[in-house]
């Protein structure tokens, strides 16, 4: 399977959920690759819009992406709640924006802010500017 030409292994991962991209991944180093290329990030998001829509909700101060299908027979469903390797998800969140896929995660008492990149897992802490962080915009 390792062998498969790049075309078909990106044609088969584009057509998979987030959620088992991940274990693909561990699979092997030029799977990894592939699935970090920007060139089929794009590939990717193009076939999941056209099946589905895939959304941010925070619910009890926790992130989860959940799978909104308008077709055929209607239905939502959680495709995982978003976790960090750093304990970031024990942080309470209370405001999440997103911008090309890159989410700001805003923390209930707004004294920490977490960058993640739900795609491919990799999360950022950052301070605020100030000692009132309420009066901060971040977009």
């Amino acid at each position: 399977m390792v062998d498969l030409p790049r075309d078909l292994a990106e044609e088969g991962f584009s057509r998979l959920p987030v959620t088992s991209l991940r274990g693909a991944r561990c699979t092997c180093k030029k799977w990894n690759t592939l699935t970090k290329d920007e060139s089929f990030f794009k590939k990717h998001i193009a076939e999941q819009a056209s099946t589905e829509l895939t959304v941010v909700m925070v619910i009890e101060f926790r992130v989860y992406l959940m799978s909104l299908n308008l077709h055929d027979r209607p239905s939502i469903t959680c495709q995982g709640k978003l976790t960090s390797l750093d304990n970031s998800d024990r942080v309470d969140i209370s405001l999440v924006y997103h911008c090309d896929g890159i989410l700001l995660c805003i923390a209930k008492d707004f004294a920490s802010f977490v960058v993640r990149n739900p795609y491919t897992g990799q999360t950022l802490w950052l301070k605020p500017r100030s000692p009132h962080p309420r009066l901060d915009w971040y977009s």
